[in-house]
């Protein structure tokens, strides 16, 4: 993943991730360190894009699974919903 940028609290930072693609990154680091996806709820294709190059993809629960795709960090074991989006809980 490389090295995690300064942070500050309050601050919104973006960086981009190991195995993510290129230019701008779909993670967004919070205030608490936590990475949380910058694709919303509905972003089904870059969802499954970056789950299929993630090591630490799992698969949750059959009844915990909303993505049509079954590798897609919407169905991950090691997501959490957020209001707007999720947070993974392995980056």
């Amino acid at each position: 993943m490389g090295n995690l940028p300064e942070q500050s609290p309050g601050k919104i930072l973006r960086k981009n991730a190991e195995g993510d693609g290129g230019g701008m990154s779909t993670w967004i680091i919070d205030e608490k360190g936590q990475w949380q996806y910058g694709g919303g709820k509905k972003d089904w294709a870059r969802a499954a894009e970056i789950a299929g190059g993630c090591p630490c993809f799992a698969p949750d629960h059959e009844d915990e699974q909303t993505a049509a795709e079954e590798i897609s960090c919407y169905n991950c074991r090691f997501r959490r919903w957020t209001e707007s989006s999720f947070t993974c809980m392995k980056r």
